[in-house]
């Protein structure tokens, strides 16, 4: 007797078939967003497509029935292959997240998403090391070598 909750898909197809219906999914059920524009400020509606992420999949899956309140999909033991037993799925699993990032990245690189959100949680933020360095002065007014120089925290200043 198997151990641990049953898998939620039989076979790697399966959850393929259910991540093409989530990416229907996105495009049937855009956020609309009303704007005004031109100098009379004409009401539109503007259509935006939500980024495809799991916590998004594991959310349709549970609306389209998949699991139920007990058993609510929690993908993160296919990605992570949890005891071996998802070894089947690491290649479905590869592929959509593949193509998650893909469609993120590109939309944030077009303008379509918040760069900046995107980046964060593709794990692409741009770290920038900020040094601020101020010289010990000696008594007298004399400072040290630069290469004395000791780094100071401003919060401490």
């Amino acid at each position: 007797m198997g151990r641990g909750r049953p898998k939620i898909f039989e076979t790697p197809e399966e959850l393929w078939e259910y991540y093409q219906e989530y990416k229907q999914y996105i495009l049937d059920n855009p956020i609309v967003v009303q704007d005004w524009v031109g100098k009379d400020a004409h009401e539109i509606e503007r259509k935006h497509y939500m980024p495809p992420t799991w916590k998004g999949f594991e959310a349709f899956l549970f609306r389209a029935g998949v699991g139920d309140v007990k058993n609510y999909v929690n993908l993160d033991n296919y990605r992570r292959n949890v005891n071996g037993a998802y070894k089947d799925f690491l290649g479905i699993i590869r592929a959509i997240g593949s193509e998650m990032f893909e469609r993120k990245f590109s939309g944030a690189s077009v303008g379509i998403y918040q760069q900046n959100i995107i980046a964060r949680e593709l794990g692409l933020a741009d770290v920038q090391e900020v040094n601020n360095f101020q010289r010990p002065v000696l008594e007298g007014g004399e400072e040290l070598p630069d290469d004395d120089a000791t780094p100071v925290d401003p919060l401490l200043e």
